[in-house]
């Protein structure tokens, strides 16, 4: 599998999952919000450390400039991170429910750059051999971690 259709297939998912949370959110308990940041931590940072591991990695060497896109894409995922644990942090459903707006909003931003831009250029600069090795690598690791 070619590790940019397995990374947007997460990125379908996400996105999904953000439209269920948005609906809701209005109705969540503080516990009920910070337990949806908890699943959204595991999946979330599950996702950007497969990125960072797999496709960022193979991007990196001896690409001239390209470190500035893949820099600002790390920082990002640093950022979800850091909304996530304010999320935790929350003593109330209103200052949760802007945290988990602030995090939908950065990853959505985040994943649409990724589609335009990074994924487009990683077509170009890496072979589909290359991808499809990337894929399978991040499918082991994935199936590693779904194992009991």
């Amino acid at each position: 599998m070619n590790i940019l259709d397995g990374l947007l297939g997460e990125h379908a998912a996400i996105l999904t999952l953000f439209e269920h949370l948005e609906q809701g959110a209005a109705r969540m308990e503080l516990a009920q919000l910070q337990a949806a940041g908890a699943l959204l931590e595991r999946v979330l940072m599950t996702h950007a450390v497969t990125e960072d591991r797999y496709l960022f990695d193979a991007l990196a060497p001896g690409q001239s400039g390209f470190h500035e896109v893949l820099d600002a894409m790390r920082d990002e995922h640093i950022q979800m991170a850091q909304e996530l644990g304010k999320l935790r942090e929350c003593e109330n459903e209103a200052a949760a429910r802007g945290c988990l707006a602030r995090l939908i909003d950065v990853t959505r931003e985040h994943f649409e750059i990724e589609e335009r831009v990074l994924f487009s250029l990683a077509a170009k600069r890496l072979s589909g051999e290359q991808l499809e090795q990337l894929g399978a690598g991040w499918k082991r690791h994935r199936m590693k971690e779904a194992a009991p």
